[in-house]
């Protein structure tokens, strides 16, 4: 390969096979330098250079972003070599050279294109299809069977004094909301939500509805920890449980209105630690967001599927 500048390799016979090697790469080093600092443009865009008379767009973006990588490569091992003046034999580039080469990465070399995501009304749709399709309830009534027969294992081998307790969650673990959700495209307008909280209307999803039912035939408590409101909420909440034939807890445990709103997870985590602290063992909790699983103080944690929305 013939590099730039006769008169400069013709010099290299002089010089020890080492000295010939650093020589060797210094120059090329200084020529990349040269060439990215003759940028037209900005100094971190590379697409506009030439290198040995190659533009150097034809290469793409992630061999450009490579390129930047590897001059800033060459500047500090021959900064190493030259006990701290990079590339000082290649005609003075050598402080530009590496100097060019941190800015190229930290300005901005154009990096691979990012993966275009998942078209909004594709999800739609996918959403839709996983719903109607009875795939929704298949795989909770999957995550259902798993829980009533560690509820039924754990039952069985109780302590005569022990207080056993199951904590669920409720939207989207006891109640569905896909009927609204879906009415509005999959959006929220609180205005909306708090209409149809309101209302009542929530269905019960039926093999969480069969999942309560045995965990109360089983002699379980039954706490219900919500992100619902209670001062706006509760009645509602609690109509609505009842008539999809959820009225059978022992308590329903709300967001307090007013005052300081930790996390989610902290504030359910907080309501099971209550629990605890009244002698329940909660053999189970329930939900359809990790918030409502973190935290501990439950003997097991089952996460139901939420294709929706995501609560932290």
């Amino acid at each position: 390969m013939r590099l730039p500048g006769d008169a400069r390799v013709s010099r290299w016979s002089a010089l020890s096979p080492t000295r010939c090697l650093k020589a060797l790469l210094l120059a090329v080093g200084s020529e990349l330098a040269r060439a990215v600092c003759q940028s037209a443009s900005k100094l971190a865009d590379l697409r506009n250079s030439e290198f040995l008379g190659v533009p150097l767009k034809r290469l793409g973006d992630k061999p450009l972003h490579l390129l930047s990588i590897w001059i800033l490569a060459v500047a500090t091992s021959v900064s190493k070599w030259s006990g701290g003046n990079p590339l000082a034999h290649a005609r003075g580039y050598g402080r530009i050279g590496g100097l060019t080469a941190v800015l190229c990465l930290v300005a901005g070399c154009k990096s691979p294109l990012a993966r275009e995501p998942l078209n909004l009304d594709t999800a739609k749709a996918a959403v839709v299809q996983y719903y109607e399709s009875g795939n929704y309830e298949r795989a909770m009534a999957a995550v259902a069977a798993k829980a009533r027969d560690w509820i039924e294992q754990y039952a069985a081998h109780r302590r005569p004094d022990e207080r056993l307790a199951v904590v669920f969650d409720i939207d989207e673990t006891l109640l569905s909301n896909y009927p609204h959700i879906h009415s509005i495209g999959f959006g929220y307008i609180p205005s909306d939500w708090e209409a149809w909280i309101a209302r009542g209307e929530a269905p019960a999803i039926k093999p969480m509805r069969e999942l309560f039912l045995a965990a109360r035939h089983l002699g379980c408590d039954v706490f219900l920890i919500t992100d619902r409101e209670d001062s706006r909420e509760r009645a509602a909440t609690e109509a609505n449980l009842r008539r999809e034939g959820l009225g059978d807890y022992t308590r329903l445990i709300m967001q307090p209105a007013g005052g300081p709103k930790p996390s989610v997870s902290d504030r359910k985590t907080a309501a099971r630690r209550a629990l605890y602290r009244e002698g329940y063992t909660i053999i189970a909790n329930l939900g359809d967001q990790e918030s409502d699983l973190r935290g501990g103080y439950e003997e097991r944690s089952f996460k139901l599927p939420d294709p929706l929305y995501l609560m932290e």
